[in-house]
């Protein structure tokens, strides 16, 4: 598959995936009514990695880090996986290997914000804000969350120190 119907395949997975994590959020519809189901769709971030509890940069709470620890299981699972340990379309996030900035917070949330369009090793660029429906205060919350799991490098399973050293 060239590299332009892959983004279009995964484009259309994120695109389709907002609808849904956005289904049930403070019980608004669309059109700004609410909603007549009682019931609440939120994204099962089971699988998500828990904060990895290293210090957390200036101006970034633990708030923030749970926040967008939700986030992330609503877009970014779709390329980094459930796991967030990578898939064919993203890299890990977990394993303290940076492929496009150093790992600082702030460039964290500048890579968020703005999308990797020619990323180094994997075939489809990130959009901007990840291809999610996402606000500032989210996207700085998404940006915690993946600082923080980027820091327990040292408690990473072998198949992650593996992955890092290969590259």
């Amino acid at each position: 598959m060239r590299k332009a119907e892959l983004f279009a395949v995964v484009a259309a997975l994120v695109l389709a995936s907002a609808p849904l994590a956005g289904c049930g959020r403070d019980g608004e519809g669309e059109a700004g009514g609410k909603a007549k189901s009682a019931a609440r769709v939120e994204p099962d971030d089971s699988a998500l990695p828990e904060a990895s509890g290293a210090p957390l940069p200036a101006g970034v709470t633990a708030a923030m880090v749970a926040e967008g620890r939700k986030q992330f299981g609503t877009t970014c699972v779709v390329c980094h996986g459930p796991d967030a340990r990578g898939t064919q379309l993203g890299p890990s996030l977990r394993d303290g290997a940076w492929l496009n900035v150093s790992g600082d917070f702030q460039e964290i949330l500048r890579l968020v914000h703005d999308g990797v369009p020619e990323p180094k090793e994997h075939p489809v660029p990130m959009p901007p804000r990840g291809g999610g429906p996402f606000t500032e205060e989210q996207l700085r919350a998404v940006a915690a969350y993946v600082f923080s799991m980027s820091q327990g490098k040292s408690a990473a399973p072998a198949a992650d120190t593996a992955a890092a050293a290969a590259r």
